[in-house]
């Protein structure tokens, strides 16, 4: 519902930490000279912060973090507040307006999940890494179902996003005949063993499409001929007359041309509480086989024979349809540098600098593969004894594949929200540059369309 959606309103921040807070009784403590054996205190801190969190949340605590540089991530504890950048040369500790550097080798840098009781994050330079796999995002912070939570004095950074991968072009097929459609057989005057009531038609072409390596994708077959008719005529001027009509083909009509496959789509990005989605193009579909040829019908005889029985000639086979073409893949869409993505979170940011870097380009999506012609149909017999022969259809063309969409460039948003807006007070953003789309293009009467390039926004809605 709507509230769902818009999550619950902010709470009042967590109030920042005194100088007389800085002891064991208020906190654990967190050194780059610490380790993870130690007890958390100013004389034997620990190493990570993300091991500090779990005793502080035990213990209903702050945790109180040393100048330096920290390499990990963290998934923030509900309640259990963070300051960093004190001066730890002295055995008392002591608050400063230093920063501690939290660079994460991983997105997102910070990740914060039903924090709904008073949180704060004070004093702290956050950097989440560039994205390394194709498609892949970079996010400084990621709030979920989180009201509580205040970020103040540092900033927020997200490295780049990755471009998507090009989509794979679709394998054209081979149509390899094994057999080739055959001639219907000849009429004839008298009935013998060797040529009994019906002259059989011509076998259909018989064959295969295959892959490039050999393997079969499917096998076609070509409609036999129609049989001969047997015909008398009299002496008595009555015309041939029919004992026993021709017969049609098994198919009767020519080989159609295949269905087309539909075009897929450009894509699209979103954000939720799983993160970023790129905007991968969809699929387009591809073609189906050509229709087999007809065979052709079987004839009547001249009228000028003499008299007696006469068979007509038996229709030709029916030529093989043609391969599809088969579609290729999308293009993926390319990763996004989010420095704040807010799922119902209005998170109070404030003397922060939110900065993203640049979106991944767009990968390119496909044509797909050309589709085959058929193979003709058996040949005619140019009997002049017989009238009104039909000749054999060729295979239908394979149909035409769709085009597989492009993927869309991933933005570069400084703070991207869902629900409640983040609070800014004196907090300013910066933006790079969003990740190119992929432009329109043409290929054998297909079109590509374009794909759009990422946003580049200091603050979105979505």
């Amino acid at each position: 519902d709507g509230g769902a959606k818009q999550g619950k309103p902010p709470e009042p921040p967590a109030p920042p930490a005194k100088a007389e807070e800085v002891t064991e009784a208020f906190g654990i403590f967190v050194a780059k000279s610490g380790s993870a054996e130690n007890a958390g205190t100013r004389e034997a801190p620990l190493a990570s912060i993300g091991d500090a969190l779990v005793k502080a949340k035990a213990a209903k605590k702050r945790v109180f973090v040393c100048e330096g540089t920290y390499e990990e991530n963290l998934e923030l504890e509900n309640g259990v507040s963070i300051v960093g950048g004190l001066d730890c040369s002295t055995a008392s500790w002591k608050l400063t307006e230093k920063r501690s550097v939290l660079k994460s080798p991983v997105s997102p840098a910070i990740h914060a999940l039903n924090v709904t009781s008073p949180t704060r994050i004070d004093n702290f330079d956050v950097e989440a890494a560039d994205a390394t796999d194709a498609s892949g995002s970079s996010i400084g912070v990621l709030a979920v179902d989180s009201n509580a939570l205040t970020f103040a004095k540092g900033s927020i950074k997200a490295g780049v996003g990755m471009k998507g991968d090009n989509g794979v072009e679709g394998e054209l097929l081979m149509l390899s005949p094994q057999r080739n459609a055959e001639t219907g057989q000849k009429g004839w005057q008298t009935p013998t063993p060797d040529h009994p009531y019906h002259q059989n038609g011509g076998l259909g072409a018989v064959g295969q499409c295959l892959h490039f390596d050999g393997r079969l994708f499917s096998t076609q077959m070509g409609d036999n001929g129609g049989s001969s008719g047997l015909y008398y005529r009299s002496g008595t001027g009555v015309p041939f007359a029919p004992i026993d009509a021709p017969r049609p083909p098994s198919g009767g009509m020519p080989g159609a041309d295949a269905v087309n496959g539909a075009n897929g789509a450009t894509g699209a990005w979103t954000a939720a509480e799983s993160g970023f989605t790129p905007g991968d193009g969809s699929a387009g579909v591809s073609g189906t086989g050509g229709r087999a040829g007809a065979g052709g019908a079987g004839s009547a005889p001249n009228p000028t024979g003499g008299l007696g029985r006469w068979w007509g000639d038996s229709g030709p086979g029916g030529g093989l349809g043609g391969c599809p073409g088969l579609a290729g893949t999308p293009g993926k869409g390319g990763g996004a540098s989010l420095g704040v993505l807010a799922i119902r979170s209005p998170v109070r940011l404030d003397g922060i600098t939110i900065t993203s870097s640049a979106g991944g380009a767009g990968g390119s999506g496909t044509f797909g593969s050309a589709p085959t012609a058929g193979t003709r149909g058996g040949d005619d017999n140019p009997n002049p004894l017989t009238l009104n022969r039909t000749k054999s259809s060729p295979g239908g063309l394979g149909g035409t594949s769709g085009v597989s969409g492009n993927g869309a460039g991933g933005p570069s948003i400084a703070i991207a929200h869902q629900g409640g807006a983040p609070i800014l007070t004196q907090s300013n953003t910066k933006v790079g540059a969003g990740g190119a789309g992929v432009e329109a293009r043409s290929q054998d009467g297909k079109t590509l369309p374009a794909s759009p390039a990422g946003e580049s926004e200091g603050v979105k809605s979505l």
